[in-house]
């Protein structure tokens, strides 16, 4: 789901316009794809008991200094506060994302917090600021939400209304409760059309290069124009169309993006389940959900600040 940001995929291996990609390269920092190659940019001033809304990173402190800088962190608003907490209100509703949090709470993590932006490491240039509204720091255990969270999260989802920062929550906190372990499972890579060769992840199946081209250039404009919905629908559209439907083309860029995307869309779209293919909502159900709705059995509010 990578349209809301300006996000640069690179196709490893072409060979015809109608073909099967060997392989998704995320270059720049996609809405949902920062926390696949990111680097920790700080951690905590203080410990906070549970599951919290985090005081600001200290640059200082962080592994990475200058990527740090770039991210500015920041302290929550009130009106950030307010924001994410109706949403986490509203999210917490439902069973799946109470053991999603839960989930996440056991891996370690300490909660979200607040930059500016979002540091993408580019090889050549270094430290690059990148429109993505929420990401992972796997060391430091912690969810970054950027201003491009508050600036998006009030798009509807052209297919079944949810709020795009619904979407965003979700998916974050799924990666915080995969910690990579439930992506990387044959069951899940083998049903969602990953295969592991040449000591690379590659996509199997059928997808259209030059469609594809076309989608995701045509979000590219509509984003830079600040039309978001727009964007937003042309990726759904495309995604949900393919021989092998998907949530989104963010789905295409890892299996460990896979999973967060389709776990999510089940979670908050009302209507993936009639556009996933049958053996995908399957997995999820006999392998994920169970686990989910055990961990719900241990939801306590009072773990989380987030309310």
């Amino acid at each position: 789901m990578n349209q809301l940001p300006n996000t640069e995929i690179r196709f490893v291996s072409l060979v015809r316009t109608e073909m099967k990609i060997c392989a998704l390269a995320v270059l720049g920092a996609a809405a949902l794809a920062g926390h696949i190659l990111v680097a920790d940019v700080g951690t905590a001033t203080r410990t906070l008991p549970g599951f919290s809304l985090l005081p600001a990173a200290k640059c200082d402190q962080s592994r990475n200094v200058r990527q740090c800088l770039v991210a500015r962190p920041k302290e929550w608003s009130a009106e950030d506060r307010g924001a994410i907490q109706d949403a986490m209100r509203r999210l917490t509703a439902h069973e799946l994302v109470r053991g999603i949090l839960v989930g996440a709470k056991e891996n370690g993590y300490a909660g979200l917090q607040r930059f500016s932006t979002y540091a993408e490491q580019d090889p050549a240039r270094g430290p690059v600021a990148t429109f993505n509204p929420g990401f992972v720091l796997y060391a430091s255990k912690v969810i970054g939400i950027t201003d491009a969270f508050f600036q998006t999260a009030a798009v509807r989802d052209p297919i079944s209304d949810y709020r795009f920062g619904d979407l965003i929550l979700v998916h974050e906190l799924v990666h915080a409760f995969d910690n990579g372990r439930g992506s990387s499972e044959p069951g899940f890579t083998v049903v969602a059309g990953w295969v592991f060769k040449d000591n690379r992840w590659q996509y199997a199946n059928r997808v259209s290069f030059s469609e594809y081209l076309g989608v995701y250039a045509a979000t590219l404009t509509l984003n830079a124009s600040g039309r978001y919905g727009e964007a937003w629908a042309r990726d759904r559209s495309f995604a949900t169309s393919m021989t092998f439907p998907l949530p989104t083309i963010q789905a295409l860029a890892s299996p460990d993006e896979s999973f967060a995307d389709i776990l999510a869309h089940l979670i908050i779209d009302s209507r993936a389940s009639t556009y996933l293919k049958p053996e995908v909502v399957g997995w999820f159900e006999k392998n994920v959900f169970p686990a989910l709705r055990a961990k719900a059995g241990n939801f306590a509010p009072a773990d989380f600040d987030l309310f």
